[in-house]
C-alpha cells in the first residue's frame, strides 16, 4: 500500500504548495540549516526523497534506519563530505520528517466537509499502528500514536519500525516520510570554533545553535542519570 509510482514522481519533481508550505515551516524553525531534500547524490536516483507509507493489519514491518552518512556508498557526495557520524557538527545532518496523514474522504462524503479535510480525523487507541523507537544500547523505547496532522523530525539513523494496524482498522494508516539534509550555516574551522559565514557576530552564531524552540527530554543512552 502507498502512492503509485507516477503520483510520487510527480510530487518529487512539481512544486506542490502543501509541501512548500511544510518546507517553509522547517525553515523558519531550524533557521541555522540550509533546508533540503536528500540528494540522489547519496543513494543514487531508486531512493525517493518522499515516501507515502499505508501500512494494513496483518502486515509485517522490520526495525531499520532511514539513512546513516557514515555508511554513506562511494559518491560524489561522500567524497565531498566524507563519511562522519550523524550529528558531527559542521556537517550536513541526516533528518526524517513524518507526517501522519488522515485517509480520503469517502466517495459519498462531501469534498467541503469538515470530515472530509481531516480535520475531524481522529486513530481510535485500539487500532494501534504506532510508530517505534528503539534505543539499541539500553533495550528500551518509546512510541508515538497516529494524531491529525501529527509531525515527527528524527535524525535518520535512529532505529524505528510502523506497528501494524490492528485487525479493528477499517483503513490503512497513512503518512508521509519525507527524507531531508540540514546544511548548518557554520562550519568548524581548524581551531574547533563554530564560525558563521553569514556575520561576523561568532557568539550570536553560537547561541542560534545551542538554543532549543522547546524542552528537550533525553531518553535511554542519551540520559546519563539513568541506569
Amino acid at each position: 500500500w502507498g502512492l503509485a509510482p507516477g503520483a510520487l514522481e510527480r510530487l518529487c519533481r512539481e512544486r506542490h504548495p502543501a509541501l512548500v508550505e511544510v518546507q517553509t515551516r522547517l525553515a523558519r524553525l531550524y533557521p541555522q540549516y540550509t533546508i533540503a531534500r536528500l540528494s540522489p547524490q547519496v543513494y543514487g536516483e531508486h531512493l525517493a526523497p518522499l515516501v507515502f507509507n499505508a501500512p494494513v493489519a496483518g502486515d509485517h514491518y522490520d526495525w531499520h534506519i532511514d539513512a546513516d552518512p557514515n555508511q554513506a556508498p562511494p559518491s560524489t557526495w561522500s567524497d565531498l563530505h566524507g563519511h562522519y557520524i550523524n550529528r558531527q557538527p559542521g556537517k550536513p545532518l541526516f533528518v526524517t520528517l513524518l507526517l501522519y496523514l488522515p485517509p480520503p474522504p469517502a466517495e459519498d462524503e462531501d469534498e467541503n466537509s469538515e470530515s472530509a479535510d481531516g480535520s475531524a480525523w481522529e486513530w481510535p487507541l485500539n487500532q494501534d499502528a504506532e510508530t517505534l523507537f528503539l534505543d539499541i544500547p539500553t533495550d528500551t523505547g518509546i512510541f508515538v500514536r497516529p494524531k491529525p496532522s501529527r509531525a515527527i523530525i528524527m535524525d535518520q539513523d535512529i532505529t524505528h519500525r510502523v506497528s501494524a494496524p490492528s485487525r479493528f482498522s477499517k483503513t490503512p494508516r497513512y503518512s508521509l516520510v519525507w527524507k531531508l539534509v540540514f546544511h548548518p550555516k557554520q562550519n568548524i574551522d581548524g581551531e574547533n570554533r563554530i564560525v558563521d559565514h553569514s556575520n561576523n557576530d561568532a557568539a550570536d552564531s553560537l547561541m542560534s545553535i545551542i538554543m532549543d524552540p522547546v524542552p528537550v527530554t533525553l531518553f535511554g543512552s542519551a540520559n546519563d542519570n539513568l541506569p
